[in-house]
């Protein structure tokens, strides 16, 4: 005799959710990083200014920033910063906890919503008035935020993490998300440098004094998500790698890393 048993709905749920678990597991996700890329205008050596192109990369607790110089390499798991001369073909690495980046002081300071809503490189962003203190001077700024741009978050979480490893830099107002645009104007600052002579060192500072506000301006042209190889964050291939002896960095006063965010980290 046949019998005709009732599914148990425990069994039936149990068995839909290892179904699910099962699909979860084959879905490889859909991207491992991002890619930026700017279009920059910065002051010239002359009284005019430049365009450069910037490409940021990131993936997990890794950067790449590549410029017609060169560019950066930054591993926060290796604890690691390193400067790419094209030019020289030469790769200078050094350890992150010396390095007094200006890339960790944008993401300081105060955040003001402005109000006012963009559309840049196909997505939302929102306007903040950003004011903070670089050891290039006092810079003021408008910078758009997108949450909605592809890896806007690890992008966020990315800088977060490096502010807090590069001298433990406060960034809790900075709003979650990735800079689409910033126009900044910097107010140069007084450099002190170790070793120079009384005289020397007022006759610098007034010569700083009397230089005239910087101008920098930063648009994303594209920002996608996309697969990066672990060789996206190595030095490329032919560069001579020097070690930058973190004593020598303390007698020099510290180093500042022209790098760039991608709200130019």
């Amino acid at each position: 005799m046949n019998e005709t048993r009732k599914a148990d709905p425990r069994r039936l749920a149990g068995s839909r959710a290892s179904c699910a678990l099962i699909l979860l597991g084959t879905i490889s996700p859909a991207f491992a990083g991002v890619v930026i890329q700017q279009e920059v205008t910065l002051p010239d050596t002359g009284a005019g200014s430049k365009k450069v192109t910037h490409t940021t990369m990131i993936d997990g607790n890794r950067l790449k920033l590549v410029s017609p110089q060169g560019g950066t390499i930054m591993d926060l798991d290796r604890g690691t910063f390193t400067i790419l001369d094209a030019k020289n073909q030469t790769a200078t690495e050094m350890p992150i906890g010396d390095i007094p980046s200006p890339m960790a002081s944008a993401f300081t300071g105060r955040f003001e919503p402005t109000g006012n809503h963009k559309t840049i490189a196909g997505y939302p962003c929102d306007e903040y008035r950003h004011e903070f203190q670089s050891a290039a001077g006092e810079v003021s700024s408008l910078t758009c935020i997108s949450k909605q741009a592809p890896g806007a978050a690890e992008a966020a979480a990315f800088y977060k993490s490096m502010a807090a490893k590069l001298g433990g830099h406060d960034v809790s107002q900075a709003p979650e998300g990735i800079p689409l645009s910033e126009e900044a104007t910097v107010k140069p600052s007084a450099v002190a440098l170790p070793g120079v002579p009384p005289e020397v060192a007022k006759k610098i500072a007034e010569a700083q004094a009397k230089q005239p506000p910087r101008k920098t301006e930063a648009v994303v042209t594209s920002v996608k998500a996309e697969t990066l190889g672990a060789d996206t964050f190595q030095v490329p291939q032919g560069y001579t790698v020097k070690k930058l002896d973190p004593e020598a960095m303390r007698a020099l006063g510290g180093m500042h890393p022209s790098t760039a965010p991608p709200q130019a980290p």
